[in-house]
């Protein structure tokens, strides 16, 4: 007899990781379902500010990434309870009515829910977060974690920062360095960066086996934007000397990790993820080659 194709649900199908991560399940032959808070055709509507009557889509689904947030820092510095609505309130809503269908479920989480003072948190770090974005995704782990009742469907994934052709701050870098124009970078805000390509096969590796609990996924390197900008400027056989260094201290950046990357020691043994390497990252990047699952 034939095998049935998984389905997928995607809670924020329609940018970003969700919609590479619905390209790469349809690219492996499953089927997969999509939700975005906007009204069209090609998508489930779903709005995680507003749960009241929240509509179900059809039929069982293998596994679910709730990747809808509003994850700007600042939007949920100014915004605090509407932001919490969607962030904690619409996505446990959402988990439980897939969870008392057995559903397994992948939560995207954030580094934020560390304050960043200590060298490479674990997956059992107990998180210390200090922006009201950090304390959101905290509160959502916690909660999801009760959800689950210790039956391993929920994994929580934390996520450092993910970077793609499109970021702005890389469009800027990538378009000074072929230009060959001389640009500044913050020295003084470090990060731990990411592909989108590495989180994306990760995801669905975690959820192939169907691993509950914390996870992590980070780069293998802590720098900052202006080292960053010089090794894209060396892989780009541009002189690195046109980057400058500049500081962010009169912009209002409310996380500023010390030490942004994140250990994943229980990753590694669980699910065999390690780090993603800063070389084959950057070198990624660069190459700006499509997607296999586009």
């Amino acid at each position: 007899m034939r095998a049935s194709k998984a389905r997928f649900l995607i809670v924020g199908g329609d940018s970003g990781i969700g919609a590479a991560l619905s390209l790469a399940v349809a690219a492996r032959g499953n089927a997969v379902l999509n939700t975005s808070r906007k009204r069209d055709a090609g998508n489930f509507h779903l709005d995680l500010a507003d749960m009241s009557g929240m509509p179900e889509p059809e039929g069982e689904f293998s596994c679910a990434f709730i990747c809808a947030a509003r994850s700007g820092f600042a939007d949920c510095e100014q915004y605090p309870h509407d932001t919490f609505r969607v962030n904690v309130e619409g996505t446990l809503a959402v988990a439980r009515a897939l969870l008392e269908k057995g559903c397994f479920v992948v939560f995207l989480s954030s580094s934020a829910v560390f304050d960043g003072s200590a060298p490479w948190p674990n997956e059992f770090s107990e998180p210390h977060p200090t922006t009201e974005y950090g304390r959101q995704k905290a509160a959502a782990e916690k909660r999801l974690i009760e959800l689950d009742e210790g039956r391993g469907l929920v994994a929580i994934v934390r996520l450092t920062k993910v970077l793609t052709e499109t970021t702005p701050a890389i469009a800027r870098f990538s378009e000074h360095i072929r230009n060959k124009a001389s640009f500044e970078a913050f020295s003084d805000l470090r990060f731990s960066p990411l592909s989108l390509r590495y989180v994306v096969e990760s995801l669905l590796k975690i959820a192939s086996m169907k691993a509950g609990g914390v996870f992590h996924l980070s780069g293998d390197s802590e720098l900052s934007y202006a080292d960053f900008a010089k090794r894209m400027a060396a892989g780009m056989n541009v002189d690195p000397g046109l980057v400058g260094d500049t500081n962010s201290s009169s912009l209002q950046i409310h996380f500023r990790p010390k030490f942004p990357g994140l250990g994943m020691a229980r990753t590694a043994e669980t699910i065999g993820l390690k780090p993603e390497p800063l070389d084959i990252m950057i070198e990624g990047l660069l190459a700006g080659h499509r997607q296999p699952w586009q």
